[in-house]
């Protein structure tokens, strides 16, 4: 039933963005689209958290 909690943030201000340009790898889209949905790490398994920080 997945009903685990998860919890969703929206970014929205342009400083937020800015800020979150150089984590996305310089993708323009991050600057680009009215809003970014972010997942919190603490939300990440650590198996994918690790894989992520290998690329």
């Amino acid at each position: 039933m997945n009903l685990q909690p998860w919890e969703i943030i929206a970014v929205k201000s342009e400083a937020a963005k800015k800020r979150l340009f150089p984590l996305a790898i310089n993708q323009p889209k991050i600057n680009e689209a009215p809003a970014i949905l972010t997942i919190p790490k603490h939300f990440i398994p650590d198996g994918i958290v690790k894989n992520m920080q290998t690329l």
